[in-house]
């Protein structure tokens, strides 16, 4: 779950990026460190299971990499 909404934040290097392209049928997602370590997560649809994949997927990497903060950013020019 969400707890924070945060709409001007700082980026440091406990910070994982995490950018989604949003399609009208399927998403492209990935998330990057601020020291360069990226990882595609794919394409995903607009189902609550496949967000809470994403969201997991993310989370899993954030814990092992010790990060404090996650920022997602969303592109949604596609959708419209």
């Amino acid at each position: 779950m969400i707890s924070e909404r945060v709409v001007d934040t700082k980026i440091s290097s406990d910070t994982v990026i995490v950018a989604i392209d949003v399609g009208k049928v399927r998403n492209f997602a990935y998330y990057r460190r601020v020291n360069g370590k990226k990882k595609k997560l794919g394409t995903f649809g607009h189902t609550r299971r496949e967000y809470s994949r994403i969201y997991e997927e993310v989370m899993r990497f954030s814990r092992a990499a010790r990060c404090e903060r996650v920022v997602i950013c969303m592109e949604s020019t596609s959708v419209c």
